[in-house]
C-alpha cells in the first residue's frame, strides 16, 4: 500500500480526503460557496473527494469505486455511504453556484432552461425507485424494456454565439430530480386500490412535477435578487398539456415554449359582445401551414451550425386551446421544412414540419424575439433526438 501511494504520488491514509497535500479539494472548496448546502465543511470534504472518484475513477461509476479511488479500502465505509443516505443536504442547492457563475459571467437577462426526462439504466432489482421503462434506442417494430431510474433534467442555456458569432449555444444542467412512475396495481388489486392508483397518477407525474421545478427555479431566482429576469422554459410535445398550458405564468414570470402535434385543434376569440368565448371557426396547426390566407410565410436568421442561416416561419397570435390550455392565449410557430444532405454532394432531404405553441402570459412580443440558440438532447444518441430552439422568431426544428 506504501509503494501504491508513493508511485500515485499521493500524501498517504491519513488524511486520504486530500489528494496532493490537499491541493484538489482545497482549491475546489475555495470556489463552492456557503458548503454549497452541506451542513458541516467535513460533509462537503467527503462530498468533495466522493465527486472526484466519481470522474477520476476507473470501471464503473459507482460508490465504491469513488471510495476506493483516494485509497480508502483499510478504513470504514460507512462515513462515506451516510452522505447519500444520511447526511442532510439537497441535491437542489448544488447547482445554485451553477446558476450565479453563468448569469454573472454570460451577463443574462434572460433565463432559458431546456427541460427534458431521461433514464438512468441500472441492474440491481432492488434499488430504490426503479421500475420498467420502455428504451428508447429499441426498434421501431418491437418495444423493448429496460430496468432503471427516471429523471427530470434542467440545463441552462449559454448562448456563446453571442460573444464570438461562431460558437454555437452549450447547455449546463441545473436540475436533476427523481420522477418515478406511479407503481400499477395487480390483478387482484381491490377497487378501492385501483381508484387509489388513479388519483395519485393525477398528483404524481412528469406534468407536475415540471410546474413544481419551474416555481422551485422562479423562487430561487427571487431569493437570490433576480427577481427582475425572465425565465424561458423550452421542452417537447409530451409537457404540452393541459397540467402546463393551465398555469398562470404571468404570475411567475415564466414562459414555456414546446413543440405539439400537428392535429390539435385551435380557434380564436368569438367576436361581439355576446357570452361565447371561443370562435366558432377551427383550425389546426397543419392547415395553419398549408394556406397562406391565415398567416404569412416570415423570414428570419437564426444561429445554427456555426453561422447565421435564413429560416422560414408562420407566426400567428392570439389563439386559444380550447381542450389544452383553455382560456390562456397563446402564440402558434409553424417552421417550413428546412432542407439537409446526408453528405457533401448528396440530394436534398426535407423533414416535416415541427410546430411549437408557447404560452405569452407574462411575455410580451417583442421579448420572444431574443431567444438565444440552443440545443438540448435527450437521453439517446440518435440524431433525430435534438430539439432546437432558435432566437428571433422563436423557431424549433429538429436538427437531422
Amino acid at each position: 500500500m506504501a509503494e501504491r501511494d508513493k508511485l500515485l504520488g499521493r500524501s498517504g491514509i491519513k488524511d486520504s480526503y486530500h489528494f496532493n497535500g490537499g491541493g484538489s479539494t482545497a482549491s475546489l472548496k475555495a470556489h463552492t460557496p456557503n458548503r454549497a448546502g452541506f451542513p458541516q465543511e467535513r460533509s462537503l470534504e467527503r462530498a468533495l473527494a466522493l465527486a472526484f472518484g466519481i470522474l477520476c475513477g476507473m470501471g464503473k461509476r459507482t460508490v465504491t469505486r469513488a471510495i476506493r479511488f483516494p485509497v480508502n479500502t483499510q478504513k470504514d465505509w460507512s462515513a462515506d455511504d451516510k452522505v447519500f443516505s444520511r447526511s442532510p443536504w439537497q441535491s437542489q442547492e448544488l447547482f445554485h453556484p451553477i446558476i450565479q457563475w453563468a448569469i454573472q459571467e454570460q451577463q443574462l437577462k434572460r433565463l432559458v432552461l431546456s427541460v427534458d426526462d431521461t433514464r438512468v439504466w441500472r441492474n440491481g432489482k432492488y434499488v430504490p425507485q426503479t421500475q420498467w421503462h420502455r428504451d428508447p434506442l429499441g426498434p421501431a417494430f418491437q418495444t423493448n424494456l429496460r430496468w432503471g431510474h427516471r429523471f427530470l433534467q434542467a440545463s441552462l442555456v449559454l448562448p456563446l454565439y453571442e460573444q464570438d458569432g461562431e460558437s454555437s449555444s452549450r447547455s449546463v444542467p441545473v436540475r436533476f430530480e427523481t420522477a418515478p412512475v406511479v407503481k400499477k396495481p395487480g390483478r387482484k388489486a381491490s377497487p378501492e386500490q385501483w381508484q387509489e392508483y388513479r388519483q395519485q397518477k393525477k398528483k404524481i407525474n412528469l406534468s407536475v412535477q415540471f410546474v413544481g421545478m419551474a416555481q422551485e427555479m422562479r423562487r430561487y431566482l427571487n431569493a437570490s435578487g433576480h427577481s427582475e429576469k425572465r425565465v424561458s422554459v423550452v421542452t417537447d410535445a409530451s409537457f404540452c398539456n393541459r397540467t402546463v398550458m393551465t398555469e398562470d405564468g404571468e404570475k411567475l414570470k415564466v414562459s414555456v415554449t414546446a413543440r405539439t402535434r400537428k392535429d390539435i385543434v385551435l380557434c380564436k376569440r368569438a367576436r361581439g359582445q355576446g357570452r361565447r368565448f371561443y370562435g366558432k371557426t377551427k383550425f389546426t396547426p397543419e392547415r395553419v401551414r398549408r394556406r397562406d390566407s391565415i398567416a404569412p410565410w416570415q423570414t428570419t436568421r437564426i444561429f445554427h451550425g456555426g453561422c447565421f442561416r435564413q429560416v422560414r416561419y408562420k407566426e400567428l397570435g392570439g389563439i386559444y386551446w380550447q381542450g389544452g390550455a383553455k382560456k390562456k392565449e397563446l402564440r402558434l410557430l409553424v417552421v417550413a421544412p428546412v432542407g439537409y444532405r446526408t453528405s457533401k454532394h448528396g440530394r436534398k432531404y426535407y423533414r416535416q414540419c415541427i410546430v411549437m405553441r408557447r404560452s405569452m402570459r407574462g411575455v410580451s412580443r417583442g421579448d420572444a424575439r431574443h431567444f438565444p440558440a440552443q440545443c438540448h438532447k435527450s437521453g439517446r444518441s440518435s440524431p433525430c433526438t435534438r430539439l432546437c430552439i432558435w432566437g428571433k422568431g422563436a423557431a424549433a426544428m429538429p436538427n437531422r
